[in-house]
């Protein structure tokens, strides 16, 4: 195993239980809306890593890892795009380190 920046500090864990979702759908590709650079960036390194495609604008799927960020915090969720709902989990990142 080879380690692959961006180490991220973790704010925050949502589980997908927590949300009240019990769905299993696959995940296809990796999207995120307008975010900051280095969100942008961070979307690049998972799809690369997951082996999925990184879409700005998804087109017709169902279920993404999707990125945004706030100015303050990234989040990674698990998102159904046909009705726009947050499934689980969802990670909040207050800091990426991107020299290891």
């Amino acid at each position: 195993m080879e380690q692959v920046p961006p180490s991220a500090m973790l704010k925050s864990v949502v589980l997908r239980r927590e949300l009240g979702e019990q769905i299993n759908q696959k995940i296809t590709a990796v999207t995120c809306g307008e975010v900051s650079a280095t969100t942008h960036r961070l979307g690049q390194v998972l799809s690369t890593v997951l082996e999925l495609p990184f879409l700005e604008a998804p087109h017709n799927l169902s279920h993404s890892m999707h990125l945004r960020d706030n100015g303050k915090i990234t989040e990674i969720v698990v998102r159904s795009l046909t009705d726009m709902r947050d499934l689980g989990p969802r990670l909040g990142i207050s800091k990426l380190i991107w020299s290891v």
